[in-house]
Formats: C-alpha cells, structure tokens, sequence
C-alpha cells in the first residue's frame, strides 16, 4: 500500500469487519485503505496528532471508533466512519507508549506512558476518570476479561494486574528479563501473550 505516507511507519490495524486497515507513525498522519477492489487510500487525515502516532487500537464492539496515543502526550479518540478525531484526550505528561479499548465496555479505555502512569479514560470526556502511579515507564498495556483489571508492562520487566475498583496493583507475572513491548489476552480471556525486548514472546495461561 503506497502513496500515503513519506515517513516511518509504526503501527497498522485492519478494522473488526475486515473491510479496512488504517495505518499511521512518525508524520502524525493517519491513512484509511479500502481492503477489496483496488485497495485504495480512500482517505487521509494530514495532522491527526501534534506528535508522532505510537500506538492505535480499534474498539472490540463494532470498530467504529479507535484511540491512538502519541508523543505529544495525548491520546486521541477517533470515528472510523466519518475518519475524524472526536476528542483528544489530555493528562499524562510524558510520551503514551500504548493504548488500549475495555473488552465490553467501548467507553473505556486505557493508556501508559512515560510518566509511569496507567490512566483510564471515558471517552466520551476530555479528561482521565483515573490515574495510578507506577514507578518506572510503562510501555504496554490490555483489559483483563470483565475489565476490571488492566494488565500493565514496562520498562521494569514485569506484567502488573492494576485492579481499577480497588486503584491498586493485586499481583505481577514475572518471566521477563527485559522491557515490556506488547500485551495481548485471548479471545476466551484465559491466555496472556505479552512481548519483550529481551526474550521475545512469553505465553502465560492465567
């Protein structure tokens, strides 16, 4: 898919029903493909963010809606019908390494940052619902099933389970001997694959 962007690319997401796959990076811009016919770029948003787009996550409903976090530390809450930016979402104070959407609920969703913070977000405000401090950068981030609980890694080697009812952490999964890079939970909710700098791909049942 070419012709969109002229910088780095640093993440991509087909849409929920298949139909589409948004890509965006270091130009701040976001491209929108049609995936059948000609596969064409049927739209581009030019400035999404002030600052390069890091992370981008669909909703798990219907995928009308996704969030990007970015270096300008903001997240931005998107329409993937009207390709628009509904809200920016402002409060950390560092750069947002990932973000994430509750697995039920499509009005929450999740971020973290290098200010060590997990922040929960009602997208339908401007403003995080919640904060909690950490004491080392967090880089990724996913909703437990029945998102209470939020599994949260970093530059700190470990997965923290952050229960959002209690604002605590309730335990940790070690096995990583480097930086957090990825967090992912399986559809049935029973298995956690998280990735690592240092150790590639750890698969842990819950």
């Amino acid at each position: 898919l070419e012709g969109a962007h002229i910088d780095e690319l640093y993440c991509g997401k087909f849409h929920k029903k298949g139909t589409a796959f948004v890509a965006t990076g270091a130009e701040r811009s976001i491209s929108f493909w049609a995936i059948y016919g000609k596969m064409e770029n049927y739209h581009l948003f030019s400035v999404a963010m002030n600052g390069a787009i890091v992370s981008l996550n669909f909703d798990n409903k219907n995928g009308d809606h996704f969030i990007v976090g970015s270096t300008d530390h903001c997240c931005g809450y998107f329409d993937m019908n009207e390709c628009m930016r509904v809200r920016k979402l402002v409060g950390h104070e560092a750069i947002v390494n990932d973000t994430c959407f509750a697995r039920e609920d499509v009005n929450l969703a999740a971020s973290v940052a290098d200010d060590s913070t997990v922040r929960l977000w009602d997208v339908r405000k401007k403003t995080s619902a919640q904060k909690f401090q950490f004491k080392y950068q967090q880089t990724a981030c996913c909703f437990a099933d029945g998102d209470n609980s939020i599994f949260v890694g970093g530059i700190d080697n470990d997965i923290k389970v952050y229960d959002k009812r209690m604002g605590s952490v309730q335990y940790k999964l070690i096995g990583h001997g480097d930086s957090i890079t990825g967090l992912a939970l399986s559809p049935d909710g029973t298995t956690l694959a998280s990735n690592s700098i240092g150790v590639g791909i750890v698969i842990m049942i819950l």
